[in-house]
């Protein structure tokens, strides 16, 4: 897109701390594609994993006993090179005030904040339990066109962070090929390298996420 646009001004992309390395979002390669174009990032709300109160326990415990009052999730944005804006979800003129507040103090990640983070995503990552890598070999033949590799990364994401609210949101409009049309023909499965019982999978994502 950007060798056919070169006249771009900026890029906005969906980037956070958990879709770092994702297979499915890939942010990082996204980022180093932006910035081999010279164009700066727009970040879209980095909500995933945002705020502590909206993670796992086992998950937020590094991040309290590093820095319990930290922004982490926009801090990792602020501080990727070539970000130019961070969008935030506001609603209000607090809101705003506090958002401005957490930039002004913004300073990049100390060794041991560094060191919570990757431990944070680590654990994360271990909460997930569909082994998807987003070859895609999965959708070439599937006649309804379901979003499986999509699906299978919001099952993790639904795992991960144990928000199905959150998750079933994004579903919305991550997902256009709906788990609930498949017809249980298994060329999906039959095409997977990983022998994901996707069929199963997707009954599970129908049933959590369009319920």
């Amino acid at each position: 897109l950007l060798t056919a646009h070169p006249d771009a001004d900026f890029v906005q992309l969906q980037v956070n701390y958990l879709d770092w390395e994702d297979p499915v979002v890939q942010a990082r390669a996204c980022m180093e594609v932006a910035e081999r174009h010279g164009k700066p990032v727009v970040v879209m709300e980095p909500a995933r994993g945002g705020r502590l109160v909206d993670l796992p326990e086992r998950v937020a415990a590094p991040f309290r006993a590093a820095a319990p009052d930290a922004s982490w999730a926009y801090r990792f944005c602020w501080n990727l090179p070539g970000v130019l804006t961070v969008l935030s979800g506001m609603s209000t003129l607090e809101q705003a005030r506090e958002n401005v507040a957490a930039y002004r103090a913004n300073k990049p990640f100390s060794a041991e904040e560094r060191q919570a983070l990757d431990q944070a995503v680590a654990t994360l990552r271990g909460m997930a339990s569909v082994p998807c890598t987003n070859c895609r070999y999965c959708v070439k033949d599937c006649p309804q066109g379901v979003s499986i590799p999509e699906i299978m990364s919001l099952l993790n994401l639904e795992l991960m962070t144990e928000n199905r609210d959150f998750v079933k949101g994004l579903y919305q409009w991550q997902a256009p090929g709906r788990a609930s049309t498949c017809i249980a023909c298994g060329a999906c499965e039959a095409m997977c390298p990983q022998s994901i019982d996707i069929v199963h999978q997707l009954e599970v994502a129908a049933e959590h996420f369009e319920g």
